[in-house]
């Protein structure tokens, strides 16, 4: 052997799908199907009203099914924390917004996320339980304006009408919770 017919050698080619590969497009016609038959990716301004709905039920389904006391508990300690921290750094950097604003945000996302609490009636006595009422009240006087709307859509949620229709005894001591005078007003209203 020389080396012309070793640079000229070319091994036979033998296809892996078998001999009909190239009778249905060969390995284009295989990617070509495979970006039809792949599901697309929607964005969700792309999608229907139809689409989003599903979508969120969807996700929604998913929160509300993991929702148990535990869970309750640890979103009011974490909005207690958020708000704790919040307060400490408004204190502290009054003058500076930008050094509290980050917790700002942390604090409404975590309202935020106390809107599932809503879906489940028969956890709000849990709610009660652990001054959840107390906390989210003391949050209607925040100074930021977003939060204290954040926090009135979620009594907003609590109180609706469908909501304690579900569960109308554990909903009542959610609204007694909140109709119940402070502490602090009723011992200085007595003096």
């Amino acid at each position: 052997m020389d080396i012309e017919e070793l640079l000229d050698f070319q091994p036979a080619r033998t296809l892996k799908r078998g001999p009909d590969a190239e009778a249905d497009g060969g390995f284009e016609g295989m990617f070509k199907r495979k970006a039809v038959e792949a599901p697309q990716k929607k964005n969700y301004e792309d999608m229907t009203d139809e689409e989003r709905l599903a979508l969120v039920m969807e996700l929604d389904e998913d929160k509300t099914a993991e929702m148990d006391e535990g869970t309750v508990k640890r979103m009011l300690l974490n909005l207690e924390k958020k708000y704790s921290r919040n307060q400490e750094l408004r204190i502290k950097h009054a003058e500076q917004p930008e050094k509290f604003m980050e917790t700002e945000i942390e604090l409404h996302v975590e309202v935020g996320k106390c809107l599932s609490i809503a879906t489940q009636p028969q956890l709000y006595p849990v709610l009660v339980q652990c001054n959840g009422v107390k906390l989210i009240v003391s949050l209607l006087g925040h100074p930021n304006s977003d939060i204290v709307l954040g926090v009135v859509d979620l009594l907003n949620e609590l109180t609706d009408t469908d909501v304690i229709n579900e569960a109308i005894d554990d909903a009542l001591e959610l609204v007694e919770a909140l109709v119940k005078k402070p502490d602090h007003v009723s011992s200085c209203a007595s003096s």
